[in-house]
């Protein structure tokens, strides 16, 4: 039997881990952490812990739900502490996605976005850890239960107003839910000729593919999944400006990724791949009068790319700040095109910073924290963030710390399989 601390049986972890049990038919014995004398017995076996707490004999987890439901998991599988209790297993609950036309099966005690994921739903989404508010969705019918999250990702009156957060919302049975913000593209599935693959520095490759004339229309942000053969499809950002006759992507080799790794040693021109899309709601909003904050780290300098020559040839004048993070000076890459970019328009600022390398030449330190230094007061401004996870949720916490408001975020998170 499994026995789990708790300093309050409100806490949505507790309740979410619990619900999820009593649907598995695993029984649990409940304890009190706000008692001293439990919690100096708990201190005592397990150290400091961040609670809830699931104790089995020596073996233990802890913190938020979605984190140890893997590890119990496991650890049922291996004592078989699976025993009948009093309340029979729930029905998984089903979520209506009107805009994926789709009514999908979720496993209990798993949340709307996990669920979406799982079958393919193409669902907004950046942090998956209720910190950014990119899977922020409305509630159009039934209840969920919302596991912890940040005032910055879902504020109090949203939730008054039904909204919820995908990725942090287990339902509570049948539900029917909406995500914001998408923009009106066709979904298509094209074949495609790479017309021509270069490097742009030691592990990036940029690829051009050939439309054929074919439409694809996207907005500046988006991105594509690209299949070949019977490699794992994946996606990648394009580059490009919209409604152009070529798409172009930067690729970035991912040790052991076997897609990168065709596409760095084995793809040429002329080879064909087939090309679907676009997703995303990480785009840009056109309608913005405000400053624009860019941060790209690595490959992720693709879409804000993409993002920035759009805004320059639409003529938005308002101030354009880009912040480039990379390791040393051989990951950077684009040097030229934005150097180009700022002498043609004064509003725009193009800034590099290395994290690894001393340099002469450009700034040093964490691209967040260079962030932090130079601007303070983010109120009215409008952010596009995408990179690695660690620089894209540092940079979420320096900008809501200077006042950006969660519906002015649009993050994109460029995870590999391993970590998504």
């Amino acid at each position: 039997m499994l026995t789990i601390y708790t300093f309050s049986s409100e806490c949505p972890d507790f309740r979410a881990l619990t619900q999820w049990l009593a649907w598995q038919g695993v029984a649990y014995n409940e304890h009190d952490l706000s008692d001293p004398m439990v919690m100096k017995q708990v201190q005592a076996q397990y150290g400091d812990q961040i609670a809830p707490i699931t104790v089995n004999g020596e073996w233990f987890t802890s913190g938020p739900f979605e984190g140890q439901k893997p590890d119990i998991e496991v650890r049922l599988g291996q004592v078989g502490c699976s025993e009948p209790i009093a309340s029979a297993p729930m029905q998984s609950p089903l979520v209506h996605l009107p805009q994926a036309g789709q009514i999908i099966e979720l496993e209990p005690g798993q949340t709307i976005l996990a669920g979406a994921l799982a079958k393919g739903v193409p669902f907004p989404h950046c942090c998956r850890s209720g910190q950014c508010g990119q899977c922020k969705s409305r509630l159009i019918e039934g209840k969920v239960l919302l596991l912890d999250h940040t005032e910055f990702a879902l504020s109090r009156e949203e939730k008054a107003d039904g909204q919820i957060l995908a990725c942090c919302a287990v339902p509570q049975g049948p539900v029917s839910v909406e995500w914001l913000d998408k923009p009106d593209h066709p979904n298509r599935k094209l074949q495609c000729r790479v017309s021509a693959i270069e490097a742009l520095t030691h592990d990036i490759v940029r690829i051009r593919l050939d439309l054929g004339g074919q439409p694809f229309s996207f907005s500046a942000g988006q991105h594509a999944r690209i299949s070949l053969g019977g490699l794992p499809a994946r996606d990648y950002s394009m580059a490009n400006c919209p409604d152009q006759n070529e798409l172009e992507f930067h690729i970035r080799h991912v040790p052991d990724g076997k897609t990168s790794s065709f596409i760095h040693s084995k793809l040429n021109p002329d080879d064909s791949l087939t090309l679907e899309g676009p997703f995303g709601t990480s785009h840009l909003r056109q309608d913005h009068s405000g400053p624009i904050l860019a941060v790209a780290g690595g490959s992720g300098l693709a879409p804000i790319h993409s993002i920035v020559s759009t805004a320059l040839e639409l003529g938005m004048e308002q101030p354009i700040h880009v912040y480039f993070g990379a390791r040393a000076e051989r990951d950077l890459y684009m040097l030229d095109r934005f150097q180009l970019l700022t002498d043609r328009h004064p509003n725009l600022r193009f800034m590099p910073v290395l994290s690894e390398q001393p340099s002469e030449h450009f700034r040093t330190g964490i691209v967040s924290a260079a962030i932090a230094e130079d601007l303070d007061r983010l109120q009215d401004w409008k952010a596009y963030v995408s990179g690695p996870p660690p620089m894209v949720k540092a940079t979420m916490l320096v900008l809501a710390a200077a006042g950006l408001e969660s519906r002015n975020l649009h993050a994109d998170v460029f995870s590999t399989p391993v970590e998504r």
